[in-house]
């Protein structure tokens, strides 16, 4: 699925280049459970010996990502990324180059099935992302964003803010436009019959 095929991108990357992420969740509470939920599937299949594990930090802030592996009795850990709630802008302002070392976001199921979005939520993303994606010498350094989810609304508050309302038809697979790529998979046929 979606979120397996993200997490093999995310972690192989890392470990071919040392290349950490940011997943995204909205609020602070959720902090914990975010990197475990995201990877234990695609660790089951694809690497059993590992684990995630997050560590709190700055009181909910955010949290670091570790990826655990034992082998015998040893346990070696390694950071991979962070974990950033949405309604914790203010603090990550502060702390942005904490970041430094991030080559993108992942957003799992950005749309919630009961539509609730936080007040504002897309410029917490923006703010976010516009204090993270700094560095590297320059104001600005390119970090894609990843959000994937198993419930569309055309009227969610991201695709209003991208324009994408007025681009997008019930038919539409495939929309590439300037500086968004939307891209639907349509697998309820298949699963209905694996189900």
């Amino acid at each position: 699925g979606k979120t397996f095929q993200m997490c093999k991108m995310l972690f192989e990357k890392f470990l071919e280049e040392g290349k950490k992420f940011i997943l995204l969740t909205r609020h602070k509470k959720d902090l914990g459970t975010i990197a475990d939920g995201c990877f234990e599937g695609y660790f089951q299949v694809e690497h059993p010996e590992y684990h995630m594990r997050e560590v709190l930090q700055m009181g909910h802030t955010f949290s670091r990502v570790y990826a655990d592996t034992k082998v015998g009795e040893e346990t070696s850990s390694v950071e991979c990324g962070y974990v950033i709630p949405l309604s914790a802008v203010n603090d990550i302002k502060k702390i942005s180059s904490l970041f430094f070392d991030t080559w993108c976001f992942f957003f799992d199921e950005f749309m919630p099935v009961d539509d609730r979005f936080l007040k504002n939520e897309v410029d917490y993303l923006l703010n976010i992302y516009k204090s993270v994606a700094r560095g590297e010498g320059s104001a600005v350094r390119y970090m894609p964003i990843y959000m994937c989810s198993n419930t569309l609304s055309i009227q969610n508050p991201y695709f209003k803010a991208l324009g994408l309302t007025s681009k997008l038809q019930s038919n539409t697979h495939f929309y590439k436009g300037s500086g968004v790529v939307f891209e639907n998979c349509d697998n309820v046929e298949g699963l209905a019959e694996m189900h």
